[in-house]
């Protein structure tokens, strides 16, 4: 598997982009290549329901450390989740039944993988890819969305709900915020 990060440059600014990204692996005597086509909101995806990371509900087979996250105005971050089999669990009350992407901000130096169990349903591994720098600063962090297996947001019933995640290959994953989007 080959993975590479790349950076989109001159975007515009809070307008939809779309566009391609081609890809060309060479390998001995074979030539790999790839397309995928993309959309770039040009915004934020929408916030419903969010936790601070540091306000998990439950945890087990580890311990973290909470540590303030510089220039972010006093917030704090979940740092030190690098054991195998240590788990993080939240609970978030949703406002009303639908449809909610999962979203979680993160900071990574390696590919890292959790085990997620939504409101006890095994989901799966997820992956997070590595972010940029040492995770000190606001920068060094990103966003993702999660959706369900068929790439839809994930249809949730009114009132708590329960993110369990599990380290499953023992590489660092530093967590600001997790919730639901709209």
């Amino acid at each position: 598997m080959f993975e590479q990060t790349i950076e989109l440059l001159d975007l515009p600014k809070g307008r939809p982009a779309q566009g391609r990204i081609l890809a060309e692996l060479n390998e001995a005597h074979d030539v790999l290549r790839g397309e995928v086509w993309v959309e770039l909101t040009g915004r934020p995806a929408p916030r419903n329901a969010l936790v601070e990371a540091e306000a998990f509900s439950a945890e087990g087979g580890g311990h973290v450390q909470i540590r303030p996250l510089k220039d972010a105005g006093g917030r704090k971050v979940v740092t030190a989740w690098d054991q195998k089999g240590h788990f993080l669990e939240w609970s978030i009350d949703l406002p009303a039944a639908g449809r909610y992407p999962l979203l979680l901000r993160y900071h990574a130096t390696d590919k890292v993988t959790r085990r997620l169990l939504l409101n006890g349903a095994d989901l799966g591994p997820i992956a997070f890819l590595a972010t940029r720098g040492s995770g000190a600063d606001r920068e060094h962090w990103d966003e993702v969305t999660f959706m369900d297996c068929e790439g839809k947001p994930f249809q949730l019933q009114r009132g708590r709900q329960t993110i369990h995640l599990e380290n499953v290959d023992a590489h660092a994953l530093d967590v600001d915020y997790l919730g639901f989007g709209r």
